[in-house]
């Protein structure tokens, strides 16, 4: 009857724990997701070393000093941190991990996928 017990209470402690761990890991998620999608100071561009259409972006903004006039924050994907960070963004504008390509632009909230697009939004942003 005493084994009963302490399996019983061994199994429960071990469930609660079980459920901690869990619901400790999704609000750390949810922080992490907050502070992305509330970061508006810079905007951030996720590229690959071999990427040709990141060079493109990236000759764009050095022909135009943009980095003079503009925070512009430099992510490798290649670095795991930054790849969760990506998906991340990407998730919170609606792209799938299907349809994530680099470079791909962070800024004001919203996302920006591809040399053409991202080379517009920051003509635009100039003007």
């Amino acid at each position: 009857m005493a084994n009963k017990r302490i399996i019983i209470k061994g199994v429960i402690f071990l469930l609660f724990l079980v459920c901690s761990i869990f619901i400790l890991s999704e609000n750390k998620k949810d922080h992490v997701s907050v502070n992305l999608l509330n970061d508006y100071e810079s905007l951030v561009l996720y590229y690959g070393n071999t990427c040709p259409h990141c060079k493109i972006v990236e000759k764009y903004i050095e022909d135009n000093s943009l980095r003079e006039t503009m925070k512009i924050v430099d992510k490798e994907i290649h670095d795991d941190k930054n790849l969760g960070e990506l998906n991340e963004r990407a998730s919170i504008c609606g792209i799938s991990s299907s349809s994530i390509g680099i470079p791909f632009l962070w800024s004001e909230g919203r996302c920006y996928v591809g040399d053409e697009e991202i080379i517009n939004y920051l003509k635009n942003k100039v003007n």
